[in-house]
């Protein structure tokens, strides 16, 4: 939310009736950490204050560690877009409805989340990915045929085109869901976002630092977000990661060697030094011409 304040992407009035999960809202969250929410748009940035911009991160994946890398030069960031959906059946009981006459909300919803997985393997090569992390089923007991499910859906690619085939899949899927076992289905886009390309002369500042310290690294997509997407609207943009010991991330475990940051921290530095020297090369440049 922060980096979107900073380049403009979002509005005041559109993030006012939010809450968190117990129903505080966010004025409230703000106003507990010393925050004005009503200068929220006092944040922006003007889009020729910054040179570039560059985020230095753990990988939050397995790829650095499993290829002995330790900088993971960053090509883009996959974006997701996110979907929630209602699978409405009968309920009814278990033992008396025969297999042939029920209609089966979570059955529908498990069809969903398998082929939704065999369409995304097919996407690979694009670094297409899709996740089913979210399930309420209802009514809820060992007895009950499942009446409703509510599932959401998460598809990420650093492609437009891989991930827009994958949407396109889904919708299909769930009209044949809707035919063939007799589910009502609904759908809710919860949002659509656009993958981000990182700035290809900052890429190879990047690389070029990791040739000049004999640093090994890699080019590589980012699956997770990160405030470079948001910044992308302001300035060029990098990113640098370093590796996650197992590919451990949002976990107690999670764990990155003091060694491998240190290793991150000065190729960021040298990366930010050079851009700065190049940045103030171009002005003096702009103003000799001038």
């Amino acid at each position: 939310m922060g980096s979107k304040a900073l380049a403009s992407l979002i509005e005041q009035k559109d993030i006012a009736a939010l809450t968190d999960k117990e129903g505080t809202p966010i004025q409230t969250v703000f106003a507990k950490r010393g925050l004005d929410f009503s200068k929220l748009e006092e944040a922006r940035l003007p889009r020729n204050r910054l040179a570039a911009f560059l985020e230095l991160h753990i990988e939050q994946g397995p790829m650095l560690e499993a290829k002995n890398r330790s900088i993971g030069v960053v090509s883009g960031i996959a974006a997701p877009t996110r979907f929630s959906i209602c699978v409405k059946g009968h309920a009814a009981h278990s033992g008396s409805t025969p297999m042939n006459q029920r209609h089966d909300a979570l059955i529908g919803a498990a069809e969903i989340t398998l082929e939704l997985e065999k369409e995304a393997r097919r996407e690979m090569a694009h670094g297409t990915v899709a996740t089913v992390g979210d399930i309420e089923i209802a009514p809820g007991a060992m007895n009950v045929v499942p009446g409703e499910t509510h599932i959401k859906v998460d598809i990420r690619s650093i492609s437009r085109a891989s991930k827009a085939r994958v949407v396109q899949f889904l919708y299909e899927l769930m009209e044949h869901l809707r035919q063939t076992r007799r589910l009502e289905i609904t759908c809710r886009m919860l949002s659509d976002e656009t993958p981000v390309q990182m700035d290809e002369a900052l890429i190879e500042t990047v690389e070029s630092v990791c040739r000049s310290k004999n640093i090994a690294s890699m080019r590589m997509p980012s699956g997770a977000g990160h405030d470079t997407m948001n910044m992308a609207a302001l300035c060029p943009v990098g990113m640098i990661f370093v590796p996650s010991t197992g590919g451990i991330s949002h976990h107690p475990d999670e764990h990155t060697n003091l060694s491998d940051i240190i290793t991150g921290i000065d190729v960021l530095e040298s990366a930010v030094l050079e851009c700065a020297g190049n940045a103030a090369e171009q002005k003096a440049g702009a103003a000799k011409d001038q």
